[in-house]
């Protein structure tokens, strides 16, 4: 059983996680100066959720600190596709196409 401490640093890390690909999709679109879409936007937030939860576990299993769990979520979050890319060819050893 989780313990409570252990609860609130994995939602902290699903926010932060889904803060950074909010905040991917926001610069993308400002830079492609492109229409905002919610739908977009969710859809991003998932895949970010995903890769932030994967990168918080990463971290926690090589025993960093809370804090370092946190920033690494955040990174690959706000990396959402492009970091689970990377995360392939670093655990599969696998060349991904730069697409």
């Amino acid at each position: 059983m989780p313990k409570e401490n252990d609860v609130l640093l994995w939602c902290l890390i699903g926010l932060f996680s889904a803060w950074g690909g909010a905040t991917r999709y926001i610069l993308n679109t400002e830079k492609k100066k492109s229409k905002r879409r919610w739908i977009a936007m969710i859809f991003e937030m998932i895949i970010s959720c995903f890769t932030g939860f994967i990168g918080g576990l990463l971290a926690m299993e090589y025993g960093s600190s809370d804090y370092i769990a946190l920033v690494i979520a955040s990174l690959l979050g706000s990396m959402g596709g492009t970091g689970l890319k990377l995360l392939y060819q670093k655990v599969f050893n696998l060349k991904v196409d730069k697409k």
